[in-house]
């Protein structure tokens, strides 16, 4: 009787889980990108970071970073070639095709807003720049509402021939079930592997002369002791 309530509370657990929300949330207010990662009701600031870092956090960062610097330095540059990129892509397209298909059902946009205030100093410009921005930005905002599902979209072009200079503010949040994105990772994931694995074995960096004979004179140390 124990072992089922535990199977069962386990199986609950995992189907809250599933079932909580995954997402990110874009803002920007003309003045600077601000990024939220939710998880469930949990939203968490990733961008810009929060200034309340110690003294000792920051000199911590700076040594690691002066490491990685030195120990990049060193270390051979990947032998990448333009076949291995178009191989590499061309394996790549099929699943990544599967991977947009799937998302589209699964993603929401919960909030699409954008306000933009075209303006330039010269007013024939700043007209053509108004037209030119209607007829690109209104024909793929519809392409956006028949692919995936927006709940709320609120857009506005405005044209200012007395400002200097064109502003923009929008607000993006996109969320998705957990459950749909492990299904895509479990079904499309392993197909990306393969091809990424091997590209990388292709294009691995080979070891130079000093790194092959500081490993020589490490291994003969080792040898002698």
């Amino acid at each position: 009787m124990l072992l089922w309530i535990v199977l069962g509370a386990v199986a609950l657990v995992l189907c809250l889980l599933l079932s909580m929300k995954i997402g990110v949330r874009l803002v920007y207010d003309a003045v600077q990108l601000r990024v939220w990662l939710q998880f469930g009701p949990a939203m968490l600031q990733v961008y810009p970071e929060k200034d309340a870092k110690s003294n000792a956090d920051k000199k911590r960062k700076n040594v690691k970073k002066n490491a990685l610097d030195k120990g990049t330095e060193k270390a051979s540059k990947p032998n990448m070639t333009a076949e291995a990129v178009f191989s590499l892509l061309k394996e790549l397209l099929p699943p990544l095709l599967d991977v947009l298909g799937r998302v589209r059902r699964g993603i929401r946009v919960r909030c699409l807003s954008l306000h933009l205030v075209i303006s330039d100093p010269n007013p024939a410009e700043a007209a053509r720049r108004y037209g030119m921005v209607n007829t690109v930005l209104w024909p793929l905002l519809a392409v956006i509402e028949n692919t995936v599902s927006v709940e709320r979209r609120t857009v506005r072009i405005e044209l200012d021939f007395a400002a200097q200079q064109s502003r923009v503010e929008g607000e993006l949040f996109l969320t998705m079930r957990l459950l749909h994105g492990a299904a895509i990772v479990l079904a499309d994931g392993l197909r990306c592997l393969k091809p990424l694995f091997r590209f990388w074995k292709k294009t691995k960096p080979e070891k130079n002369q000093q790194q092959k004979q500081e490993k020589t004179a490490s291994v003969q140390k080792l040898d002698a002791a």
